[in-house]
């Protein structure tokens, strides 16, 4: 297939009938905690950051 892109730049076809992705798949490289576990922050900067970065846009509470 002319046009059709291979490897992870989202541009690949779908593939119908794929299962979802679980939450258990997004994993942090070097890191045994999942995406969902990152919140509280432990450092107060790094939370005031993630605060500033959430007003800038639309996330529902």
């Amino acid at each position: 297939m002319a046009g059709l892109h291979h490897g992870a730049t989202g541009l690949e076809a779908i593939e119908m009938g794929a299962k979802r992705i679980q939450v258990d798949d997004k994993k942090i490289i070097n890191c045994r905690a999942d995406l969902n576990q990152l919140v509280p922050f432990k450092y107060r900067w790094a939370w005031q950051k993630y605060i500033d970065a959430c007003a800038n846009h639309w996330m529902p509470q």
